[in-house]
């Protein structure tokens, strides 16, 4: 014999449909039937238990599951946070710069050492190597201050180790952007 009315709300069925009248109908029975099965493998797999925080009986879905729902699992976790927070040991206060770290004196700077020459070496294009010689000469000392360290040349995005400047020379930019708007300025005259 062939259905006539839906399985579900009892509406009369129209056009092909053979045992619900829509989706809604199909929905509403196999999340219900659904629901039934797992309560019965649950049943039979897991012994009921009472729950952690309300103490009612439910049926496990999980092992570890200790709570009847989702309010009361959030409030079991809640109270167990609570209590580890309790029984933690307080810590110290500390500033963090404060802790572990040894003050240690500055050592004391050296003064700076000049000495008095009566010698001198001159680069090849000194102007005043004339006039430091006539000076010594006639019994003057120099003083002469200690040797600076070797500065660091950085060597990024600079093929080679030369500098634009001394690959291109100073001003050539200048120079070639002048004169292209000198010839910019006479085509348009």
């Amino acid at each position: 014999m062939k259905r006539t009315t839906c399985f579900v709300c009892q509406k009369p069925l129209t056009g092909i449909k053979t045992k619900y009248c829509g989706d809604v109908c199909y929905q509403h029975y196999k999340n219900k039937n659904d629901k039934e099965i797992r309560a019965r493998r649950n049943a039979i797999t897991r012994p009921p238990r009472n729950c952690h925080y309300c103490g009612k009986q439910f049926h496990p879905i999980r092992a570890d599951h200790i709570a009847c729902s989702k309010p009361c699992s959030y409030e079991h976790s809640k109270h167990l946070q609570n209590l580890r927070r309790l029984t933690r040991k307080p810590q110290p206060r500390v500033r963090p710069l404060d802790a572990g770290i040894p003050k240690v004196k500055p050592a004391p700077s050296e003064p700076l050492k000049i000495e008095l020459k009566t010698t001198a070496d001159f680069n090849a294009t000194s102007q005043f190597r004339e006039a430091v010689l006539e000076y010594l000469k006639n019994g003057g000392k120099i003083s002469r201050l200690p040797d600076e360290p070797q500065g660091k040349t950085p060597s990024v995005n600079i093929p080679f180790g030369y500098t634009p400047s001394e690959l291109y020379g100073h001003g050539l930019e200048y120079e070639l952007s002048v004169e292209a708007s000198m010839e910019a300025n006479a085509s348009f005259a």
